[in-house]
């Protein structure tokens, strides 16, 4: 998480990829909370798990940042909003509105140039400067007649199960 943290400070765009329950939302917010100081305008959370509707997105972040918005496009709008703040936005699960991610990713980060964002998703945004941090599988135990749940702690996988 440190290197996600040193990545940020040289990188606009950074994507959390792997496969689904590997952490990738535990690591982004563990990222985003040892930041926060380092953002004079904060640390966003855009979870975007419950949208459904694509052309929603720029709509998600416009709620979550408190701002109003009274077009059918907000993006110029968010982008407007953004242009002068130093902040990190994490975009959290993205997978299933990669276009519209990366399409926000994109205006965002050529319209606010104090923005950074951190995204979650289980493939690449795609978005132009985009670094992407693979999570692989996390260790886990093999099963076993000696395990005891001492040592079965021991593993990233199950202390990620266990904090949720």
């Amino acid at each position: 998480m440190t290197t996600l943290g040193t990545q940020l400070s040289h990188q606009r765009l950074i994507t959390v990829v792997g496969p689904g329950g590997v952490g990738k939302t535990t690591v982004g917010l563990a990222v985003a909370e040892r930041m926060i100081g380092a953002y004079e305008n904060g640390v966003w959370m855009v979870d975007l798990a419950p949208v459904r509707d694509p052309g929603l997105v720029p709509s998600a972040v416009a709620t979550v940042l408190g701002l109003e918005t009274r077009s059918e496009d907000p993006l110029p709008a968010v982008v407007a909003a953004l242009r002068d703040s130093r902040m990190l936005l994490l975009l959290d699960n993205c997978e299933h509105l990669i276009d519209a991610a990366s399409g926000l990713a994109a205006a965002v980060l050529s319209g606010a140039s104090g923005v950074k964002i951190l995204a979650t998703s289980r493939e690449p945004l795609g978005a132009p400067g985009e670094r992407v941090y693979r999570l692989g599988p996390l260790n886990s135990p093999e099963p076993s007649t000696e395990l005891t749940a001492t040592k079965a702690a021991a593993f990233p996988a199950v202390q990620l199960s266990s904090s949720g």
